[in-house]
């Protein structure tokens, strides 16, 4: 799993029950989408770092025989140059990655919380990256409404630095005109994603 921030591997073993377990993971701070604010390109330097994560993570792959799936999420989705990336990564990792949008990563994230909390049966889902941030509005273990903004805790700090205030303003001005904002008043909220979760 490859966002704005970090890289993520997990290692899952079919048991004899066709239930995945958890073997290992791995996860590196990579700032994949340092510096992209300045012209909307993955920049070189950024982009050398995390081949060489993959390149880690590829080599731990081939070892154990895995079947690989690899995604990656808005600072790939987002860059002007992500073809060149893509192609960096296949030709320095052999890792094919595919870039999901931002409206099945929400869908994910449902899933996710879904069947992390069968308790849970109203709640809005906040998943916090890099590179954008996913609002999902939970009714009766239902997604009613999910939406992708494009800001996360990478693209913040690029655009603002420590004008705090600034970033503030942006913040608010967005989600004032996130339109089911108002329905989750009350309601649980549930962070994930890389800025949120060690």
């Amino acid at each position: 799993d490859l966002g704005s921030n970090s890289a993520r591997m997990y290692l899952l073993t079919l048991g004899a029950d066709a239930k995945l377990s958890l073997s290992s993971k791995r996860r590196v701070m990579t700032r994949l989408s340092e510096g992209m604010e300045k012209d909307g390109c993955l920049q070189p330097l950024p982009m050398a770092r995390t081949c060489g994560v993959l390149k880690t993570f590829a080599e731990e792959i081939h070892r154990t025989g895995a079947y690989t799936l690899a995604v990656a999420t808005a600072a790939v989705r987002k860059a002007k140059n992500r073809e060149e990336f893509l192609q960096k990564v296949e030709n320095e990792a052999g890792i094919h990655l595919t870039v999901i949008s931002g409206e099945l990563e929400a869908f994910f994230d449902f899933q996710g919380v879904m069947a992390g909390l069968p308790d849970l049966n109203h709640c809005l889902i906040c998943d916090t990256g890099g590179g954008s941030t996913e609002l999902i509005l939970v009714k009766d273990r239902i997604m009613k409404a999910k939406i992708s903004l494009p800001f996360g805790a990478m693209t913040l700090t690029d655009t603002y630095g420590q004008k705090l205030e600034q970033a503030e303003e942006s913040l608010i001005q967005q989600f004032t005109e996130v339109s089911f904002l108002p329905e989750a008043e009350g309601l649980p909220l549930v962070g994930i994603g890389g800025s949120v979760c060690a």
